[in-house]
């Protein structure tokens, strides 16, 4: 039998070339998939026909702690994606999700993505946090095990 190990601080992630710090405790990171990569259809005599699906759009969730400096940075993109005017202006809002465990191949992310909204604001007794959702249009998912 073999005994494998898990960190969550093997995670490495980022939006924009800005990584993700002050991560909350619990589940803090979550990518899916929009659509199945696949569907199969059986006709009348029985005979089946799968298809590929070609929607490689997915989401990202990522959950930080209220007073994570990440919060700021990926705040002023998304504004920065609310007021441009111009399709130059939106692009400088569109850029890469990645994350990684560094203890196992398990990666996931796209090369185009956007904050669909900001996070709501509140306050409370306790740290409270604030979960980023960003849309991918290329999104990919490789859930891999530990390494060691």
């Amino acid at each position: 039998m073999t005994t494998r190990s898990y960190s969550p601080g093997d995670w490495k992630i980022s939006a924009f070339g800005i990584p993700a710090v002050g991560i909350k405790d619990g589940t803090f990171l979550k990518v899916t998939e929009n659509n199945p990569g696949a569907k199969m259809s059986a006709g009348a005599g029985g005979d089946v026909v799968i298809v590929q699906m070609m929607d490689r759009t997915g989401k990202a969730e990522v959950t930080l702690q209220r007073e994570s400096p990440t919060n700021a940075a990926w705040s002023a993109i998304y504004q920065a994606w609310r007021v441009a005017r111009t399709a130059a202006e939106r692009a400088l809002a569109i850029g890469p999700f990645h994350a990684e465990n560094i203890n196992s191949a398990s990666l996931g992310g796209g090369t185009n993505c956007v904050i669909e909204k900001a996070p709501d604001m509140e306050g409370a007794s306790d740290n409270s946090a604030c979960v980023w959702t960003f849309l991918i249009d290329d999104v990919t998912i490789f859930n891999g095990g530990a390494v060691i």
